[in-house]
């Protein structure tokens, strides 16, 4: 530094650091960049000079640090005195919030009024934005029902069309199974991803709204979305000591900084990152750790890769397990790189570069589609490949990759969101030879030992151990939500668990819609009931509808001005838990209560809705049973008022014992919530899935008079018969506009020339809804009905279609009902045969045994799983034991080995004993090798098992009107042929056995033998006496439905699943018995079996004598 620039009094931080370090003083450590920048941050300006802020003044510097030096050093405190500080700020916080002053007076009286009195006049004027257009003639008769039950007591169930909801804009993206799709393109049945990873269905979907205020979410890793004021978010809000919370996106928009005591501002919310995707694993051309390998140091041109040189054996190794080999090694030792070709062990398979070019990824680098959707462990290998041989990572454990080309950038960080990663994204140019070149694209991101980024080992070496708090980058933080112009949004509903679903690039969790409550919040305010129940189909759902109404009223500002004696004493908490332990106004005690599932309104005199208490449950009838308060004055309140909320789940309508047993809760434990001898009001909004489910008894006024069940419609009339075929003009003309890219508008032209006589004999319970490109709800209504017509009568017209399940199909309540009554695990006397099967899951292992005569009577001897779920009812998705405890630590082909081994060794190696005393074993198992990655795991368990000479792989065909039938199979030398079943001579690296199976067949084949009456011959029937034991089976056994199919001639039973995709497993099981019994010899008399006969043994000399 020169002389003249020199000036104590105005130094910069780094002019500061190099002359207090130049000064050599004993037993003295350097000042770091960090101290210095703590300490300016501790004394703040009285170290800078007042003329210029941002530097240092050397003189008051060193004066600062003789005070602090001077200043008495207390030494640690004691467990006591730590104790005494945090209960002392504890009761400094409770003393802040005990006086809450005087109450706002009221902004307009005779508007509260005027919404004390009617329910309308409640949703019009606190709730415009919600109800913005006129109301129905169906609307004002569902209100009139509301503000009886309310007021005057009665129950009220209703089901109307879908309305608003809580949305996002119309290009936002979303993530699918198979790839992307929009908020704009999305349909009710598409299938999304939960914040676990987790496939969900689309439920429901409303029509693209306008004028909607609408907000942009920036997030810490650059992503960004936009949404509508009331679109709710699941976050963690370090404010907020009871975590997660759900709030709006209005409400946050003010709260997003959250200035610290350093006078720096800190970001408030933060939302937890999305689990990895759980797909199944896809049959792949190229190994995905070979290929990452190729996309990260392989040559675009060609399948030749440069490796350094230090590294190229070790991944050699790795690519030759994956069942690839890098030949012609070239080492270069100027550049120290190790140059090869890429090419298959096995030289009669395609080559590498072949492959390379079916994929179409030669001088066109990118990740394919089907690479990004693949299984755990397949995008895990894809991300080791590209990064042990590209990306770099640091002493620190941080990770690092610069890549060249756009298109693989972007498929490598959608390929690290699928994986649960957190990473930022930014773009460099580089100066080479007086040449600007680039773009190049560098992705930082953060992991740690618990996720293998890395194979090679010195580089996985440098990854940190899980730390034990949760880590900054499990989550992102929401940086900025600034308002935008407000643009289209559309709302979904998905059947996630959590109600979440991913959006974005970046897949950040968002909420689904949540029905209005609004009918609660005005019976509270105006006092209408003491104590007021929400009741959803699960607990965590019914917390949600809770928080809404919590939201409401700590955000309405029209509450608030007519409303302060509720709304002022709750804005004072400020979400803060301990303030509501003190809070008091005029010295009495609010005795405020603001948890999670249950609200109690401040006591306030003269407050209509002083002490109402607001709770939340879950369908479950312990929690519904038994809810009560106790009040200041001694009186022990019960609910009076309940609101149930789509009480079914998509997976509960279509269980006949799950509806039942809703149906029993809502007409037993829900309406004896008041106590012995009182009534209750409820109101329900549901939603008719199925016909006969528990939604459709519930409304159906024959059944549940009580109820008062009421069904809307959007559209009552369709056009007359004689307008269809201008409806089918109209339709194909907007087919044409949308597969071109259109908007429709050429068919709204076509409607607006025929609007007349198209609207002929229509009518629509709502005139005034439809969108501003369309002319009429009628249009509107037919545009829903093209675009889904089952998703259009189950949402709008509360009429869901019923599917064509093909003639004589067994309902589960007459499965269940089909038992024989033999004890579980005893074998009938006739029983000659017992044949198991075993289906493998991710989670978990479905079994059955089952026993069979000689003419293919069977009977269902036992089933369950493994390990066993000791729940009468459960679904995959919900199975807690899994088979992670077979080997804790093993990867999940370990997992299913050993779950496998240790249920063979229970069933195989157990006699069974026949009603004569006489003891039987299972004569053939055969295990499901269909299931993603576990079909080398059932291949090798089944050559090394101690029971292999009775386990048998098998393989699921579908065989349709158009394939090749079983029946037509050309038999080879060695194989095996039966009943639409076939064994073929294997001869390879497997060196095992599979049956191949024609199951839309042998599904058939055993409904039939379930139709059989109980006694005749080829009947099948379940153990024991008691019906609702096999209840679960008997979904199972009836999850898919048989359509009539036809095609070359031929007509064959195709078998579906249904709609909402239940589990099917038991049925799988009960074929497999079926066709391993048919393996074993079992004829069904009057079918021919093309078994292969057994032929006589035969000596050589008998050969001998012949000639």
């Amino acid at each position: 530094m020169s002389k003249k620039s020199f000036n104590p009094r105005q130094l910069r931080p780094a002019d500061l650091l190099r002359i207090v370090n130049a000064v050599d003083l004993p037993n003295a450590d350097s000042l770091t960049e960090f101290q210095l920048r703590r300490h300016r941050n501790r004394a703040g300006y009285s170290i800078s000079d007042p003329a210029n802020p941002q530097t240092v003044d050397l003189f008051r510097y060193a004066a600062w640090l003789t005070l602090e030096y001077a200043k008495p050093k207390s030494g640690p405190l004691s467990y006591e005195e730590q104790k005494a500080r945090k209960a002392e700020r504890a009761a400094e916080q409770v003393r802040s919030a005990q006086d809450i002053g005087e109450i706002p007076a009221v902004v307009d009286p005779d508007r509260k009024a005027r919404c004390i009195a009617s329910f309308r006049a409640f949703c019009e004027t606190y709730f415009a934005e919600v109800f913005y257009l006129p109301w129905s003639a169906d609307h004002r008769t569902v209100i009139s029902k509301i503000e009886k039950a309310v007021r005057t007591g009665g129950l009220f169930a209703m089901a109307m069309p879908r309305g608003s909801g809580k949305a996002l804009a119309l290009d936002t993206p979303l993530a699918t199974p198979s790839g992307w799709t929009t908020m704009g393109d999305v349909k009710v049945g598409d299938t999304l991803f939960d914040e676990q990873g987790r496939m969900c269905r689309v439920t429901h979907a409303t029509e693209v709204m306008h004028d909607h205020p609408c907000y942009r979410v920036r997030f810490s890793d650059g992503e960004e979305i936009v949404c509508d004021a009331e679109h709710l978010w699941t976050v963690n809000d370090r404010y907020s000591r009871k975590n997660p919370l759900t709030l709006t996106t209005e409400y946050m928009a003010d709260r997003v900084d959250l200035p610290n005591k350093r006078g720096r501002s800190e970001k408030r919310y933060r939302i937890p990152l999305a689990k990895p995707l759980q797909v199944f694993n896809e049959n792949l051309l190229i190994d995905p750790y070979a290929l990452g390998v190729w996309l990260g140091d392989g040559t675009c041109r060609r399948a030749s890769v440069s490796l350094a040189q230090w590294d190229a054996k070790e991944i050699c190794d790795q690519i030759r397990w994956s069942g690839e080999m890098l030949r012609n090694l070239v080492v270069d030792e100027e550049s120290h790189t190790c140059t090869g070709w890429m090419t298959r062990t096995y030289r009669n398979k395609t080559s590498f570069q072949g492959r390379l070019r079916q994929l179409n990824l030669l001088q066109n680098k990118h990740i394919p589609a089907m690479y990004l959707r693949a299984g755990h462990e397949q995008r895990l290998d894809l991300l080791q490949g590209i990064m042990d041989t590209d990306g770099h990572v640091s002493k620190k454990g941080a990770c690092e990759i610069i890549i060249k080309y756009s298109k693989l950038a972007d498929g490598f960080g959608e390929l690290l969101s699928t994986l649960g990663i957190k990473y930022g994204r930014g773009v460099k140019y580089v100066q080479l030879n007086g040449k600007r070149l680039g773009p190049y694209y560098r992705f930082h991101f953060t992991v740690h030992k618990n996720i293998e980024v890395f194979r090679l080992k010195r580089k996985q070496e440098r990854l940190r151990p899980v730390p034990k708090t949760c880590p900054l980058s499990a989550s992102r933080r929401i940086v900025s939500i600034t308002p935008t112009e407000s643009v289209p949004v559309r709302c979904i509903q998905v059947d996630s668990p959590s109600h979440l679903y991913l959006a974005g690039r970046k897949m950040v969790p968002t909420h689904n819609t949540v029905l209005c409550q609004t009918a609660v919040l005005w019976a509270a305010l105006i006092g209408a009931s003491p104590f007021i129940c929400l009741v959803a189909a699960s607990a965590e759902r019914a917390r949600d509808l809770l928080e809404n109404i919590k939201i409401w009223l700590e955000t309405n500002p029209l509450l608030h001005e007519d409303f302060p004696e509720v709304t002022y004493p709750i804005r004072c908490l400020e979400r803060i838990t301990n303030r509501q332990k003190g809070q008091k106004y005029k010295g009495e005690p609010t005795r405020i209560d603001w948890s999670s599932d249950r609200v109690v309104l401040p006591v306030i005199d003269g407050s209509l809705s002083s002490g109402i208490v607001i709770s939340s449950s879950g369908m479950k009838g312990s929690d519904i049973r038994g809810q009560n308060y106790a009040r200041a004055d001694g009186q022990v309140v019960r609910p009076q008022l309940v609101l149930v909320d789509d009480p079914q789940t998509t997976e509960s309508a279509w269980s006949p014992s799950q509806s039942q047993r809703r149906e029993a809760i809502l007409a037993g434990d829900v309406l004896g919530m008041a106590g012995p001898g009182k009534k209750i009001a409820g109101l329900m909004a549901c939603t008719v899935i199925r016909p006969g489910d528990m939604a459709d008894n519930i409304l159906d006024r024959d059944k549940h008079p009580e109820w008062q069940g009421e069904r809307t419609k959007m559209v009552y009339a369709f056009p007359a018969p004689e307008t269809d075929k201008l409806w089918a003009k109209y339709s194909e003309i907007r087919a044409d506009s949308l597969r071109n890219d259109g908007d429709g508008s050429q068919a709204t032209d076509f409607y607006r020339s025929n609007r007349e006589a198209m609207d002929t004999g229509s009518i629509v319970a709502w005139p005034q809804r439809y969108n501003e490109d369309e002319l009429s709800a009628l249009q509107h209504a037919m545009n829903l009905r093209l675009r889904d017509e089952a998703a259009f009568f189950a949402e709008y017209q509360n009429e869901p279609i019923i599917e064509s399940i093909g003639e004589e199909m067994l309902t589960s309540d007459a499965i269940a009902a089909k038992t024989n009554g033999h004890p579980q695990s005893i074998i009938p006397l006739a029983c000659n045969h017992l044949t198991m099967f075993i289906d493998v899951q991710q989670k978990v292992l479905f079994w059955m045994l089952c026993g069979w005569e000689e003419n293919f009577t069977g009977y269902i001897i036992d089933y369950g799983t493994w390990p066993e779920q000791k729940r009468a009812y459960y679904t995959l998705r919900d199975i807690r034991s899994t088979i992670s405890r077979a080997a804790p630590g093993a990867g999940l082909e370990g997992q299913i080995y050993a779950g496998l081994d240790k249920l063979t060794a229970e069933k195989l190696s157990l006699p069974y004993r026949r009603d004569d005393g006489a003891e039987m074993r299972i004569d053939r198992c055969l295990i499901d090798a269909n299931w993603g990655q576990s079909t080398d795991v059932v291949y090798q368990f089944c050559r090394q098992s101690q029971h292999a000479g009775l386990l048998l792989p098998s393989h699921g065909r579908y065989v349709g009107a158009s394939s090749i039938p079983f029946s037509e199979y050309k038999r080879k030398r060695g194989d095996r042929v039966g009943l639409h079943w076939r064994i073929p001579n294997t001869v390879g690296k497997r060196q095992v056995g599979h049956a191949l199976i024609d199951t839309n067949y042998w599904k058939t084949f055993v409904h039939a033998r379930l139709s059989v009456a109980m006694g005749d011959p080829s009947c099948l029937s379940l153990f024991g006496r008691d019906d609702k034991a096999h209840r679960m089976l008997a979904d199972h056994l009836t999850s898919e439905y048989r359509i009539k199919s036809m095609a070359q001639g031929r007509t064959v039973d195709e078998w579906k699943l249904r709609a909402t995709r239940p589990d099917n497993h038991w049925l799988d099981c009960l074929v497999g018995c079926a066709v391993g019994a048919s393996i074993q010899g079992v004829s069904l008399p009057g079918v021919e079996s093309r078994s292969v006969q057994s032929r006589p043994r035969m000596k050589l000399s008998d050969l001998q004598q012949r000639r």
